[in-house]
């Protein structure tokens, strides 16, 4: 669907037909109609919500442009106000047309999408020699394929079961000293039809799964195709997504090396979808770019830690090194104590409370968990591990984790007399791999490909 070159139109505020201009460089929605309230009463109202202690309210601004398309602008309840005239700065808008159908097909473009599914498989590419023993080439040839779709697997979502795949397809060019080109893209394909906010949330969810497969969070979006179904089965086009950052500038070079690929993933993609969906994967401790991972300051550090730790407990549960006595005699004793607590009120009873939540949340140490992780991955960690350290990998592993422990709690503790050596950067990074191999290896993926995986996303120097 074709964009109009300017978006201007008319929206609705306080039951007032108000005109309206987008400005696509900056992502500002200029409102040309003053509103009643003028520039102290609306400061006034800004101080006033403050003292509440509320997030600022995430808002849906809807309109008709000049070409009679609807628009949607996704932004915050806090407008700039000059003398009246408010200005929205957004973060996502989408065009659709007026009479469209229901959403039940996204589809996603991108650079880093080109690197997840490499495009130069819409080609099948032919050399031909010569019989004798010069070995030179005789001839070249390319050729489209017709079937180009990579199945990612399907996951049961809030709303039905989502069909996810890859697809790669080829672009002549005409009059071009390039005449071939291709393009891939991420298609999920939805049951029941969706509305916007369902189609925004489904749209994160595809950036994060891109975080993830890249480390880094500078992701972007060239173009997002949504599509209808027709009384007559076909596909039509009826919308597009756009958000602020749609331009990536991120080394391509690097990025296409640098990620795990879809081929290392195939159907399990569709299980980090769900797990994305369900707020089960970390995201705080990703970096802005490629160039960033290789800082590593005290904030990172925290943040790789927590990352681990989330990580641990969602894929080994609590006391996973602890005998199943031990569990069911600590879950014994904190029902008892939750029980006791229920005879009494006030201070009494929120002390028991309080000690039963102590009890419930106790844990084996950082370095203990990390251990077990380490002795669980074994056959996946060891080339890692041998790569940076010289020794027995279980003399390693146990070094590495008592060191990780004293940083941990050095940190956590504020201990102003510990200072970061060499050694706690590779012991880091150990940390930083597991976040990945422990969720790769609950999944069911084999262990040379999470190793491919690992060396690729960490540009490990390992042959495989």
């Amino acid at each position: 669907m074709k964009e109009p070159d300017r978006i201007v139109g008319f929206t609705e505020l306080d039951g007032i037909k108000i005109p309206f201009e987008l400005m696509k460089d900056s992502f500002d929605l200029r409102l040309y109609n003053p509103t009643k309230q003028n520039a102290f009463e609306w400061l006034k109202n800004c101080f006033n919500r403050s003292k509440k202690h509320e997030w600022i309210k995430e808002v849906i601004i809807k309109g008709q442009t000049s070409e009679d398309f609807l628009i949607f602008l996704g932004t915050v309840d806090n407008p700039n106000n000059y003398n009246g005239f408010l200005t929205y700065h957004v973060n996502w808008y989408y065009i659709a047309k007026k009479d469209s159908g229901p959403i039940d097909e996204v589809r996603f473009f991108g650079r880093d999408i080109e690197c997840f599914y490499n495009p130069i498989r819409a080609f099948k590419q032919e050399i031909v020699f010569k019989e004798d023993d010069t070995k030179v080439i005789e001839s070249m040839s390319v050729q489209t394929k017709k079937d180009n779709e990579f199945y990612c697997g399907q996951f049961e979502s809030k709303y039905g079961k989502i069909d996810v795949s890859c697809y790669a397809y080829a672009i002549m060019h005409f009059d071009s000293k390039s005449p071939l080109d291709s393009e891939s893209r991420i298609k999920l394909k939805v049951p029941n039809t969706i509305g916007v906010e369902e189609l925004i949330t489904l749209a994160n969810n595809v950036r994060k799964l891109l975080v993830y497969v890249c480390y880094r969070s500078n992701i972007a979006f060239s173009n997002i195709m949504v599509f209808s179904t027709t009384t007559n089965g076909e596909k039509q086009e009826i919308g597009k997504l756009v958000f602020k950052d749609s331009k990536s500038n991120e080394n391509i070079d690097k990025a296409e090396k640098r990620i795990i690929k879809a081929e290392y993933l195939q159907e399990y993609i569709s299980e980090l979808l769900s797990s994305i969906e369900n707020n089960e994967m970390p995201y705080g401790h990703f970096c802005e770019s490629i160039t960033d991972r290789s800082n590593y300051p005290i904030s990172r550090i925290i943040m790789i830690l927590a990352a681990f730790e989330g990580e641990f407990k969602r894929i080994y549960g609590g006391d996973a090194k602890r005998s199943q006595a031990y569990k069911d005699i600590k879950l014994e004793v904190v029902n008892l104590l939750e029980d006791y607590a229920n005879k009494h009120k006030g201070k009494k009873r929120k002390y028991i409370v309080s000690i039963a939540k102590g009890i419930k949340n106790s844990d084996l140490s950082y370095g203990d968990n990390l251990l077990y992780a380490l002795e669980d991955c074994k056959e996946i960690m060891i080339p890692f591990v041998l790569k940076k350290y010289d020794g027995n990998y279980e003399d390693i592993i146990n070094d590495v984790c008592t060191n990780i422990n004293e940083l941990r709690n050095s940190i956590a503790h504020c201990n102003l007399d510990f200072e970061l050596e060499a050694r706690h950067l590779d012991d880091i990074k150990i940390v930083e791999e597991m976040i990945y191999v422990i969720r790769l290896h609950k999944l069911g993926i084999e262990t040379k490909v999470i190793q491919r995986a690992i060396r690729d996303l960490f540009n490990e120097i390992i042959a495989i």
